[in-house]
């Protein structure tokens, strides 16, 4: 199991960009180009490895490339979600991470001119942008430009205890949200006749600290939306079908309680680095669906080139190719899910991907399936997401009235919220 998704888990994690803002000239050897490379760490660094893999990727590359010369800064801290690209004092030269769930970075980057639009290197016979599920390009793309190419993804999973499953008589994992709920009923009892509950239907601590994104999920798999180029908005009657739903489930005794309960559950909500705790007795499925079968995109990372000059972007260009190609080498130690849809026809990937019943594979699948929480021109996205997921829970708990608490969260997140123009769009001509 750890070998499998420590093989797994690199590319989710390994990039965003850091170094200095200015745009100084690379130190390379006489008649190369020199390129600068940042990158924020997400979990992959967590077990150490990552460097490692990344520096041999390098060398890799310039011995395929001998008229370029790869520097590094930044490889496995700050992480990504520590600090907002938006606040970061320096930046990579060259070469730079962004990810979709601060909800701004390429277009902030975009909007000052700091970042070159993909389609400056396309038609490109070793590249094609049809080897990437086409929705994640959503995150990327402003004023009609993509500006970054995907490279990993993190999103939310479905665990089953499949032993207990087996026990209850369930031979698949929930395929709507209807029979989530009846399966955690089934699965939620008295195992030893005591009185008392010691087995329920899904760990609660994976729930609570997923709940914003179980929540974005319903929404739009009924097509609605908390987000809208101008801010956030929670006066949709759709989330508050989406609270009574999710009420009645934490109402109905199906949630485990305390740490030690949360051992003996039979669902949990689960992202990619956690996986690699699960025992292999577990099956990993899609999460469930009530309407259109998608799911909120936690976070896609992509890889994007700073304006420099033209053999210096050329030169980025190649490096984009190379760590982002089909047979990239394997890194130990892995924590996300590439972005390639050709990748899980590797041998090498499909000896290792036996594990949890051969269902890791098909989590690949859910990369198609994601859909962005909101527009990509909000700066402070994801607080704004985090404040409301808060008032939810405070209206979930009973201490205050929901339609006064989501007044007040809408009120105090759009606050955090500063608007990017989009210059596709002439109805957002200011900034917030």
């Amino acid at each position: 199991m750890k070998t499998l998704v420590t093989a797994l888990g690199l590319l989710a994690g390994l990039f965003a960009g850091m170094g200095a803002w200015a745009q100084d000239t690379a130190g390379a050897q006489p008649g190369r180009v020199g390129i600068e490379v940042g990158m924020l760490a997400l979990s992959a660094t967590r077990a150490g490895g990552g460097e490692a893999w990344f520096t041999k990727e390098i060398a890799a590359f310039e011995e395929a490339h001998p008229d370029i010369d790869v520097t590094t800064l930044a490889i496995a801290s700050p992480q990504k979600l520590e600090r907002n690209i938006v606040n970061m004092p320096t930046l990579a030269r060259n070469v730079v991470g962004v990810n979709s769930w601060q909800g701004c970075e390429a277009a902030w980057l975009a909007s000052r001119g700091h970042i070159v639009p993909i389609d400056n290197f396309l038609p490109d016979p070793d590249l094609s942008l049809d080897v990437f599920p086409a929705n994640l390009f959503d995150a990327v793309t402003f004023g009609g430009k993509i500006w970054a190419v995907p490279w990993c993804t993190d999103h939310l999973v479905l665990a089953c205890n499949w032993p207990l499953f087996e026990e209850a008589g369930i031979d698949r994992p929930p395929e709507t949200w209807a029979e989530f709920f009846a399966y955690a009923q089934q699965l939620t009892k008295d195992t030893n006749g005591d009185g008392q509950t010691d087995q329920w239907g899904v760990s609660a601590a994976s729930y609570h600290d997923n709940i914003g994104f179980v929540v974005v999920t319903l929404m739009i798999q009924k097509d609605g939306h908390l987000f809208t180029k101008t801010g956030i908005d929670l006066s949709s009657p759709l989330l508050h079908e989406v609270f009574v739903t999710v009420q009645q489930w934490m109402d109905s005794g199906v949630f485990s309680k305390g740490m030690d309960a949360d051992k003996n559950w039979g669902m949990g909500f689960v992202k990619q680095e956690l996986v690699n705790d699960l025992d292999q007795n577990c099956r990993l499925a899609l999460l469930p669906t009530w309407g259109r079968k998608v799911v909120c995109n936690d976070g896609t990372d992509y890889l994007a080139i700073r304006k420099s000059t033209p053999e210096e972007e050329k030169a980025s260009w190649e490096f984009v190719k190379w760590i982002s190609r089909k047979d990239v080498s394997m890194p130990e130690e892995w924590s996300g899910y590439p972005c390639r849809i050709d990748f899980v026809g590797r041998k090498d990937f499909k000896a290792i991907a036996d594990n949890f019943g051969g269902t890791l594979a098909l989590i690949y699948t859910q990369n198609a399936l994601m859909q962005d929480p909101g527009p990509p021109n909000l700066v402070n996205r994801n607080q704004a997401l985090r404040l409301a997921a808060r008032y939810l829970g405070r209206a979930m708990a009973g201490e205050g009235n929901y339609e006064s608490l989501m007044t007040i969260a809408t009120q105090e997140a759009n606050q955090l919220i500063e608007v990017i123009p989009d210059p596709a769009d002439a109805a957002v001509n200011l900034y917030k």
